[in-house]
């Protein structure tokens, strides 16, 4: 990992080009493993309505970053430009597309390998989420017409923030520690620290995320003017004075401020967002109340420790094998001999296909399982375009967790699948693409015999052995 030192050197660039080669060697944010638990259950429920599938989304940070991003990539902005709710985004891309989005992020929960700094991440993630509920208590209690857009922005103001917990740990403790916790200093120390500031930070992710300028410009820290002059309900100034409010009492709270202190600085607040403070001080006690209703993880028995740990065991020693004969340098199918004989050999599975680009078509070149031989020829997916889950995740680069197969449309899946898969029950997909050329597709599915799936977690795992190739595949290009 390059030196933060050295990098700040080439000035602001510098930290950038670093920002983005931890993002691509640590990924994006997780997603706290309640938020999870609680949306996948929600998804599954026959009471599940259009209204508590995007509260449960606004619940948490790194679900509702990705949707909004999606929602304003090129591939959807064309049909609609500048989408700033989870509504809207909901209604475009559809429950199948939140699904996916979901089920791809990587899980902070008690199965999760510890890090140094998790403890921390974990806590601003909170902050950010604990923003976001006040926002949505307090909007109830106006008449603006855009509260769902309030929570959105309390909830990205936290971005800048959290690329420093999560990407530069040891700088965001040496500002914190400059500040002593205060929120309103943070600027001013991450640029004598890094050379950068919080708000620097939060517009070029916001420019490269393509957020629309409602979201960016409430990224920002507010100039201390802008928060005692009183705002157009619902404008764009007010977005902003509500989530630099809101992420200001988050931080307040976790310092276990006094009632006194908090309702002096709601008072000199509320003229400029246009609620009594009366009306603040309720949502902020209701935001408290409510505060861990899904804090609980579920315990885990000795039985279900050992299953893990056998788990994790087999997948180790896969990866293991495959560092050691990348080292020999040996070539792509043989390196996809191993994740398939490794997914395999995990029990999680009863079929793993890879396929590989042969002439027009994504053919099968690697199988381990229990389907007929004769079959695996038919199982073909075309080069051209395709409106199906297969093209999809190839193309996009999209991971794909199907947990049920019977919740999607027939139409999603490929002309052959029903034909000659019938008893598919779940499956997963991984595409193997590496600096924009797709190299393959890993396929590994449940029957209808099987009572289990893999756990969130445990997909997780499958994708580092997947990574693990992909690495490989980048150094050499």
């Amino acid at each position: 990992m390059a030196n933060l030192i050295s990098t700040l050197k080439n000035g602001k660039a510098g930290f950038f080009a670093l920002l983005a080669e931890r993002l691509s060697e640590k990924g994006d944010f997780p997603i706290l493993s309640e938020s999870y638990q609680y949306f996948e259950e929600l998804l599954q429920s026959e009471e599940a309505n259009n209204k508590n599938i995007v509260d449960a989304i606004l619940s948490d940070f790194t679900l509702t970053q990705k949707i909004i991003r999606l929602a304003n990539s090129e591939m959807y902005a064309k049909r609609i430009k500048d989408t700033t709710t989870i509504s809207k985004a909901v209604a475009m891309l559809g429950l199948h597309v939140i699904s996916n989005i979901s089920s791809n992020i990587q899980v902070i929960d008690i199965l999760s390998t510890s890090t140094p700094d998790s403890d921390e991440a974990h806590g601003e993630l909170k902050k950010a989420i604990l923003a976001g509920s006040i926002a949505r208590n307090i909007v109830t209690k106006s008449t603006a017409n855009n509260k769902e857009e309030a929570v959105v922005c309390a909830l990205m103001h936290h971005v800048g923030r959290l690329m420093l917990v999560f990407y530069f740990p040891n700088e965001w403790s040496k500002i914190q520690k400059a500040t002593g916790g205060e929120y309103t200093r943070e600027n001013a120390a991450s640029l004598e620290i890094i050379g950068v500031t919080i708000d620097e930070i939060s517009l070029v992710i916001a420019r490269i995320w393509g957020f629309p300028a409602k979201i960016s410009h409430s990224m920002i820290r507010a100039r201390a003017e802008e928060l005692e002059t009183p705002n157009i309900l619902g404008s764009t100034n007010w977005l902003k004075a509500i989530a630099n409010f809101c992420g200001n009492v988050s931080t307040m709270l976790d310092q276990n401020i006094s009632q006194k202190d908090l309702e002096d600085f709601v008072a000199h607040s509320s003229r400029t967002l246009l609620v009594s403070k009366e009306d603040i001080l309720e949502s902020i006690k209701m935001t408290q109340d409510n505060a861990g209703e899904r804090s609980t993880a579920p315990e885990i028995d000795p039985s279900r420790k050992n299953q893990i740990e056998n788990f994790r065991r087999k997948l180790s020693i896969g990866i293991f094998e495959l560092v050691f004969a990348q080292k020999k340098k040996i070539d792509l199918r043989s390196a996809a001999d191993i994740i398939v004989r490794t997914m395999y050999a995990s029990q999680k599975f009863d079929n793993v296909i890879i396929f590989l680009p042969i002439e027009k078509y994504f053919r099968v070149s690697i199988f381990e399982g229990i389907l007929s031989p004769e079959i695996l020829p038919e199982l073909n997916i075309p080069k051209s375009f395709a409106s199906n889950v297969f093209h999809l995740s190839i193309y996009n680069g999209i991971d794909v967790y199907i947990k049920d197969i019977s919740k999607i449309k027939e139409s999603s899946l490929p002309s052959w699948f029903k034909k000659y898969l019938p008893n598919t029950r779940s499956f997963i997909l991984l595409p193997i693409i590496s600096e924009g050329q797709t190299y393959g597709l890993i396929y590994a599915e449940c029957m209808n015999t099987r009572k289990d799936f893999i756990e969130l977690s445990e997909l997780n795992e499958f994708k580092l052995l997947r990574d693990q190739l992909l690495l490989s595949l980048s150094l050499e290009n």
